[in-house]
């Protein structure tokens, strides 16, 4: 949910947690070795490859800085650049590990393209996600939307079928003699524009 979202809910902030994340591969039947890699007990090695379309550069920085980060980690990360087609075809077969991408949602901020049962990129699947999104398309009451959309982020933070990195800015610039604006936000850049006066005169 984008932070300039009305109806966006106060959530806490994730920070790296290498011990915890330790312990989820460890659970999941992955050790450290002294070369700090992790090997499952057939000794096969976990690395990843980080699916990014080759045509993009600024795509192409944060998919290295991800594979640094994970490196870093004891992980061998790689990046698999492909042109934007095969990149396109590598997400709808579902043929990649990790991959780096861009989403534009509408107007409506709704979500459900990304997390719906049925339609996203990542085969994620959830009753209680499903159940939520169909009381957000339903409802009209402000407050009651409020609630979903904060039991929808308590949702996604314990599943995270992915991780959104951040939200494209953009900046507004206007006259210092113009008063009684609020601040704009990505949708609504002239947000109550009827209460604007001018305060101070040349």
């Amino acid at each position: 949910i984008n932070p300039s979202a009305w109806f966006f809910p106060e959530m806490s902030e994730k920070s790296s947690d290498y011990e915890t994340v330790a312990s989820i591969l460890a659970t999941d039947g992955w050790t450290k070795t002294e070369n700090g890699y992790f090997r499952s007990s057939d000794s096969e090695e976990l690395t990843l490859k980080i699916l990014v379309n080759a045509d993009n550069p600024e795509k192409i920085r944060i998919a290295q800085n991800i594979a640094e980060s994970l490196n870093n980690f004891g992980i061998p990360a790689s990046v698999l650049q492909k042109s934007f087609d095969e990149y396109k075809s590598y997400i709808s077969s579902k043929d990649y590990e990790l991959f780096v991408g861009e989403v534009n949602i509408d107007s409506s901020l709704d979500p459900s393209f990304l997390t719906a049962s049925s339609g996203n990129y990542f085969g994620y699947q959830s009753d209680d996600m499903e159940n939520t999104l169909k009381e957000m398309a339903k409802t009209s009451d402000s407050t009651k939307m409020m609630d979903l959309s904060a039991q929808y982020a308590d949702i996604f933070t314990d599943d995270m079928p992915f991780v959104p990195l951040f939200f494209r800015t953009q900046n507004v610039i206007y006259n210092k003699h113009i008063s009684g604006i609020s601040p704009p936000t990505f949708y609504h850049v002239y947000r109550n524009m009827q209460e604007w006066y001018v305060s101070q005169t040349r």
